[in-house]
């Protein structure tokens, strides 16, 4: 039972030389509205202006992510994880570096301005 979804953030520090990171956000009921909100976040001037620095792009896409689907510290239908949660549909994965995307298992990224907001389609 539920509707869930993530998304795999990737925190890459090439400047220092530090290996990349995911973080992952979850949504236990909202999967199917995953991709929608997900572009409304990347289309936010608060996450374009902070896309470069990661530790703040990341802040700014959990916070407003989180918002979107009404979480409040009591919800329990979202989190954010070091690894994959439970999972109904793909993976979107977000490069805080430079912005790009791609689906998991995709080998090309994609520019920021591409997204669609949308599933792949099968």
């Amino acid at each position: 039972m539920g509707d869930r979804a993530n998304v795999k953030l990737i925190y890459d520090d090439v400047e220092n030389d530090v290996p990349s990171a995911p973080l992952y956000v979850y949504t236990h009921w909202s999967g199917t509205e995953m991709p929608k909100t997900a572009k409304e976040v990347l289309d936010s001037p608060e996450f374009r202006s902070n896309v470069g620095d990661p530790p703040y792009a990341g802040r700014v896409f959990i916070t407003r992510f989180m918002e979107a689907f009404g979480a409040t510290m009591e919800s329990k239908g979202y989190g954010v994880s070091p690894y994959e949660s439970d999972n109904n549909h793909p993976i979107l994965e977000v490069d805080l570096e430079d912005g790009n995307w791609r689906w998991e298992g995709s080998e090309e990224w994609q520019g920021l301005d591409t997204f669609n907001g949308e599933y792949p389609e099968d």
